[in-house]
């Protein structure tokens, strides 16, 4: 099963011939087994100044965090060298692997005084993994470690819930103009609550023979561009399912870097904004599926991302109902076994044996799709 899907990890060749002086981003694949997305061919104009990326139009800068997102951390800090750029996605990775060394060694005064000390940056969540403060994978590539990148004269500055739009530098932020990127997701700790109107809950399978753990956890983010310091922006909606792993050791379950897979994505809307004009918001229902199998390479966590293809110029109005939403997710460590996630109305299934095909207490929600956890042939 490992060999398996490391020749998934290994058929995608990714070969980056960019800057961002214009030259294109390019990723060439071949498909085995799995189907993977390949990043488009585009022309991305940015330039790096003083260690801050800036754009000059909304097409340069959807199509560079798209082309971004879609790379592992290696290939990624392999761009960002080339651009001699460090991004808040990298500089935040190193500070999760010093943490998550003092905790793979029991000392727990070194955690907690890492904690406290990148606590602008990292945060303990209640599944105990070392997560980033801000939640968008979209602005973790494209920002500094101090959450600053601009459109033209205006600076865009993101922290863990909003975007800031200022003329300003980040310290000097007097009253600006600023909009929640966070829609819908999973509760990040009890000390830290989120103000979204759903905080899904993340769920965990363990593998039949105790030894590894898969966790799901979706949100939805809207991805906005302040295009001025007077409130006009653009914004493009993503719907993410973040993956991680736990194995068992002597000292408990411990945090690892590895491989993961997604599959099956259904999510439906209920009202989501289509267009605004003349202070009128459009709404409708949409359906975004993924069926196929994904691999996402090693790292210390997945991420599954995909554009919902709704984009509403200076409107950030919530959707009123997520109707329901299923994925199937693994590890290299637990498949072929999988987590079947299913959220319909209000209401989660549940974990491990609760959720499993045969047990007569494990309850299908959603009249029109289920997923159960345990043993997926397809994965073999």
């Amino acid at each position: 099963m490992k060999k398996k899907f490391s020749t998934m990890v290994l058929s995608l060749t990714v070969a980056l011939l960019s800057s961002c002086n214009g030259n294109d981003i390019v990723e060439e694949t071949t498909i085995s087994n799995v189907k993977t997305k390949a990043i488009e061919q585009v022309k991305s104009r940015c330039s790096v100044v003083d260690g801050i990326l800036h754009f000059s139009t909304t097409d340069d800068y959807y199509a560079l965090t798209d082309s971004l997102c879609k790379l592992s951390d290696i290939e990624f800090e392999n761009w960002e060298n080339q651009n001699n750029f460090l991004s808040y996605r990298t500089y935040v990775n190193r500070i999760i692997d010093e943490i998550e060394s003092a905790q793979n060694e029991n000392d727990v005064d070194k955690v907690s005084s890492l904690l406290k000390e990148y606590s602008n940056y990292v945060y303990l969540s209640e599944e105990d993994f070392v997560q980033p403060v801000i939640q968008a994978t979209s602005y973790r590539s494209i920002v500094n470690k101090d959450g600053v990148f601009y459109f033209n004269d205006t600076e865009n500055v993101v922290d863990g819930q909003y975007v800031y739009a200022n003329n300003q530098s980040a310290k000097q932020r007097s009253n600006p103009i600023k909009h929640e990127y966070v829609v819908y997701s999973a509760s990040l700790t009890k000390a830290i609550p989120t103000s979204t109107e759903i905080n899904y809950t993340t769920i965990a399978y363990t593998k039949s023979d105790g030894t590894k753990r898969v966790y799901g956890a979706p949100k939805l983010i809207r991805n906005i561009l302040s295009l001025d310091n007077v409130g006009n922006f653009t914004v493009q909606y993503e719907f993410y399912v973040n993956i991680d792993g736990k194995k068992k050791r002597p000292t408990g379950w411990k945090h690892y870097s590895t491989g993961y897979g997604i599959k099956d994505v259904v999510c439906r809307f209920k009202n989501i904004p289509l267009s605004y004009t003349n202070g009128t918001v459009k709404t409708g229902d949409i359906t975004i599926t993924h069926p196929e199998a994904e691999a996402i390479a090693e790292g210390k966590s997945g991420e599954f991302r995909m554009n919902v293809g709704i984009s509403v110029p200076n409107y950030t109005g919530t959707p009123e109902t997520v109707i329901c939403l299923h994925f199937k997710v693994w590890t290299y460590g637990t498949a072929p076994e999988a987590l079947g996630y299913n959220y319909y109305q209000g209401n989660y299934s549940g974990e491990d044996e609760a959720n499993k095909k045969g047990n007569p207490s494990a309850k299908q929600l959603c009249p029109l799709h289920h997923l159960y956890n345990g043993t997926d042939s397809s994965l073999e």
